[in-house]
């Protein structure tokens, strides 16, 4: 089935990255890792921009974490970056969707490092022509005015466009709000 547009999430839909700097900052606030990453999309820096460095910073900071645990946390943030993968089922997907001839557009709440520093940047670049990045639109999912602008970008209407995502409130939620149809990773090669 030919789609206007299928927008593909980045995280946890094509690719993961090791979560050992949010687990030791979950260890150093003797908190849930859990709920510091739900933490992070509730604040407003992260909202605005998808900015995780700068969350990680102002968090550690209004815990009253040291300088020097402060970096050592944030360097191991940066090299949990650069480790970050495409997973099998991520390509699966890329392909699928390929196959199908229509437009991709990747989405994703991330910031600007930690896009630039991906191992696998220049794979997205290439099978996504078009990128809705937090760091670039200024707009984070789930904001449905980021789906309003992709339907604007490509001249579509919600319910020839395809969502693919992981997160119920993030991905799913704002999707089938607008009538967009939806598929989570583990159903896209069932079903499209």
């Amino acid at each position: 089935m030919h789609y206007d547009v299928i927008c593909i999430d980045l995280w946890q839909t094509l690719a993961e990255s090791p979560l050992s700097a949010i687990q030791s900052m979950a260890d150093l606030c003797a908190l849930p890792v859990k709920e510091i990453l739900e933490d992070i999309k509730r604040t407003p820096i992260y909202l605005s921009r998808g900015d995780t460095r700068a969350f990680l910073e102002d968090y550690l900071t209004g815990r009253g974490i040291i300088m020097p645990k402060r970096i050592a946390l944030l360097q191991e943030w940066e090299e949990s970056v650069r480790k970050a993968y495409i997973t099998e089922q991520g390509k699966a997907i890329i392909a699928k969707c390929s196959a199908t001839g229509s437009p991709l557009a990747l989405v994703s709440n991330v910031d600007c490092y930690g896009f630039e520093n991906l191992p696998f940047r220049d794979d997205l670049l290439r099978h996504f022509p078009r990128r809705y990045l937090s760091f670039e639109t200024g707009i984070c999912k789930p904001n449905k005015r980021l789906l309003e602008l992709i339907r604007e970008d490509h001249s579509a209407i919600y319910p020839k466009m395809l969502f693919i995502g992981n997160d119920p409130l993030d991905d799913e939620a704002p999707a089938r709000e607008v009538g967009i149809p939806f598929l989570y990773p583990s159903e896209v090669l069932k079903k499209l």
